[in-house]
C-alpha cells in the first residue's frame, strides 16, 4: 500500500512545471499578446506571460496548445513565444520601465516556473495591489503557495478567484491539486470535474481527473479519463505516466511498460516518467534497470523526492543500509511523509539501530495513525528492544488496522511467547495459517509454541511442514533440537538431527550459544561425542556470563558420553 501511495505523489509531483530549451517538445513563454493561426485563420490570442509547449517547429513557426477559457491550438510566432529564461529577462526590463499588473503576473509565472517561488509569489503580491480583482494573478499565485506546501494560502487564492471569476478553470485545478495532496480524493475529483466541464477539450485537465481517481483506487476509472486525455493530446506524458501506474497496478505489466516508455520517448527530460518506470523494474526485482531509472531521474530532478525513495528500497534489499539511510534523508527533506519515514525506520532497523527506528516508526505514525506497517514494524523494533507490552500493543494495533497481515500476527506470536503466554501464541499461529495456509513461518512459529508447551509431537509436525512448504525455513533448527533432545525416544533420531542441524547451519551459520547447542546436541545424539564436545566448549565461549553455567552443564553431559535431554514439561 506504502509504495502506491509514494507512486501516487510521484505522478502528482510530476504534474508541476519545469523549464527546457528551445525545441520540440519544449516550453516556451508569449512575450506579448500572441496571436494563434491554424491555417489563414485566427483561432485565438494568448494573453503574455503564458507558458507554452511546444509540439512542432516550422522555421519562425511553433505549434502549441493553450487551455484558456476553452482549449486552442494552432501556430505562434517565436518572435511572440520566447524560451522561459529568456522571457524573464523581457519581463525584468519591463518593469524597470513601466510596472503593471499584468507584467508582474507574467514574470511571477515565469518565476514560478523555475521553481523560485517566494520571488513569484511576491511579484503576484505586486499585481494583486495594482489590481485587486486580476483573478489570474489570485490564481497563480496560489499555485506557488500549493508548491511550497503552503495548503491554506493557496486555497484561499484560489477561492479568491472564483470569487472574481466563478468560471475560472486555473481555480478549480488549483483546488483540485491541493485536495489531492491534502489526500482529499472526493473533494479533488469534484473539482477537477468542475475544470473539465468548463474546458472538456483541456488534456491536462482530464489527466489530473485520472490521477484523482487512481489516487483513491478507481483504477478502471483512471485508465478510462487517462485514455481520453491522450486523444485529446497524443502528446501529454503525464497521462502516458498515470495511465502507465494505473495498468500496472491492475497487474497489466506490459501495458505499464509501454505508457512509461512512451512518456520517455515523448519528453527525454520527464523525470517523474523515470520513476515511474524505476518503481516498476523494482517491483519485478529488475533492480539494475530500475537503479539506472532512479538514478537518471535523480539526474534530471534533485528533488525528487519519490526517487530517493524507490533508490533507498533498492539500497535497503540490497543491505547497503547506509546508502539507504542517506536517500531515504532526501526523501525525508523533501516530502516528510508517513511512507518516507516508515522506509528509513525500516533501514534503521536493519542496520541494527532500533531507538531510531522507533524514532521515525512514531513519526511516521504521528503522520498518519492509520499506517499499519508502520505499527508492524514498530513493534518488531520494540522486539528487539526487549519491551514485550509496547511490542504487543504495536502489533495489535496493526492487525486491528490490517486483520490480514499474517507478518504482525506470527510477531505477535512471537511476543506472546517470549512473555510465556504460549497459548496466545498458538491462536495467532493458527490465524496466520488460515489466512495463508502455504505460510511455511506460520508453521515454524507454532511449532516453537508447541515445543515450548510441551508438545513435542505437534512441534515435530509443524516443523515438519514448514521445512516441505520452504525448504530453507528456520524450521531445520526446531527439527534438529527435538530430533536431538525430546525426551520421548519416539522422537529422537540422531542420523536426522545431525541432517537438520548441519542444513541449518548451512542456510543460518552460527552466531549465538543456543543454535551451537543444538548442533552439539545432534551430534551427541548420533554418538559422536568428540564432534558433540567441540561444538558445545564454541557454545560455552559463546554464551554470556547469565548462561555460562547452562552451556558448561551441557558441555560436561557430552565429556561424559551423555546427550541432552529436554525436561517433558516445559
Amino acid at each position: 500500500m506504502l509504495k502506491s501511495v509514494w507512486l501516487s505523489w510521484a505522478l502528482l509531483a510530476g504534474l508541476m512545471p519545469r523549464a527546457f530549451a528551445q525545441q520540440a517538445g519544449d516550453r516556451v513563454a508569449t512575450i506579448t499578446a500572441a496571436t494563434l493561426h491554424s491555417g489563414a485563420e485566427t483561432v485565438g490570442t494568448i494573453p503574455k506571460g503564458n507558458i507554452l509547449t511546444v509540439r512542432k517547429v516550422d522555421g519562425p513557426l511553433y505549434w502549441v496548445k493553450w487551455s484558456g477559457r476553452q482549449t486552442v491550438e494552432g501556430w505562434v510566432n517565436r518572435s511572440e513565444a520566447v524560451p522561459i529564461e529568456r522571457a524573464l529577462e523581457v519581463f525584468s526590463a519591463d518593469l524597470k520601465r513601466e510596472p503593471t499588473a499584468a507584467t508582474f503576473v507574467a514574470r511571477g509565472t515565469i518565476l514560478s516556473a523555475l521553481g523560485q517561488f517566494d520571488k513569484a509569489i511576491a511579484d503576484f503580491t505586486d499585481a494583486l495591489r495594482r489590481d485587486p480583482k486580476d483573478a489570474t494573478a489570485y490564481s497563480r499565485r496560489g499555485r506557488a503557495w500549493a508548491s511550497q506546501k503552503e495548503f491554506s494560502k493557496a486555497i484561499a487564492d484560489y477561492k479568491a478567484a472564483l470569487g472574481i471569476d466563478a468560471a475560472s478553470p486555473l481555480a478549480y485545478m488549483g483546488l483540485g491539486w491541493v485536495s489531492q495532496a491534502e489526500r482529499e480524493f472526493d473533494r479533488a475529483i469534484e473539482y477537477y470535474q468542475k475544470a473539465v466541464g468548463l474546458d472538456p477539450k483541456d488534456a491536462a485537465a482530464v489527466a489530473y481527473l485520472a490521477n484523482a481517481y487512481a489516487a483513491k483506487g478507481l483504477f478502471d476509472d483512471a485508465i478510462k479519463y487517462d485514455s481520453e486525455a491522450i486523444r485529446l493530446d497524443s502528446q501529454l506524458t503525464l497521462a502516458y505516466r498515470g495511465r502507465g501506474w494505473a495498468r500496472e497496478t491492475k497487474g497489466d505489466l506490459e501495458g505499464a511498460i509501454a505508457d512509461y516508455n512512451e512518456a520517455i520517448r515523448l519528453d527525454p527530460s520527464d523525470a517523474a516518467a523515470y520513476t515511474c518506470r524505476g518503481k516498476l523494474y523494482s517491483e519485478v526485482r529488475d533492480y539494475a534497470r530500475a537503479l539506472a531509472d532512479y538514478n537518471e531521474a535523480l539526474r534530471l530532478d534533485q528533488n525528487d523526492g519519490a526517487a530517493y525513495l524507490g533508490r533507498g528500497w533498492i539500497w535497503n534489499a540490497d543491505h547497503q543500509f547506509d546508502k539507504a539511510i542517506a536517500d531515504y534523508n532526501h526523501a525525508v527533506a523533501l516530502v516528510p511523509t508517513t511512507f518516507a519515514f516508515t522506509y528509513r525506520g525500516n533501514a534503521w532497523q536493519a542496520k541494527g539501530n532500533l531507538k531510531q527506528a522507533i524514532l521515525d516508526y512514531e513519526e511516521a505514525i504521528a503522520l498518519d495513525s492509520s499506517n499499519a506497517d508502520a505499527y508492524g514494524n514498530c513493534g518488531s523494533a520494540w522486539l528487539g528492544a526487549g519491551d514485550l507490552d509496547k511490542a504487543l500493543a504495536a502489533f495489535t494495533e496493526a492487525i486491528r488496522l490490517n486483520p490480514k497481515d499474517v507478518a504482525a500476527l506470527g510477531n505477535r506470536g512471537l511476543a506472546w511467547l517470549r512473555k510465556g503466554d504460549v497459548d496466545k501464541a498458538i491462536a495467532d499461529c493458527d490465524q496466520m495459517i488460515r489466512l495463508d495456509p502455504k505460510n511455511a513461518n506460520g508453521y515454524s512459529d507454532r511449532g516453537s509454541a508447541w515445543l515450548a508447551k510441551g508438545d513435542f509431537g505437534k512441534a515435530l509436525d509443524d516443523c515438519r511442514e514448514a521445512v516441505r512448504l520452504d525448504p530453507k525455513n528456520r524450521a531445520h533448527w526446531g527439527l534438529a533440537w527435538i530430533e536431538a533432545a525430546s525426551p520421548d525416544p519416539a522422537y529422537r533420531n540422531g542420523k536426522e538431527a545431525v541432517a537438520n542441524a548441519e542444513q541449518a547451519r548451512q542456510l543460518y551459520g552460527l552466531s549465538d550459544p543456543f543454535h551451537t547447542s543444538i548442533l552439539a546436541a545432534a551430534y551427541a545424539e548420533s554418538g559422536d561425542f568428540v564432534t558433540a564436545t567441540r561444538w558445545q566448549m564454541e557454545a560455552c565461549d559463546m554464551a554470556p556470563a547469565d548462561q555460562k553455567a547452562v552451556h558448561q552443564a551441557r558441555l560436561e553431559l557430552f565429556q561424559a558420553q551423555k546427550p541432552f535431554r529436554l525436561d517433558a514439561k516445559r
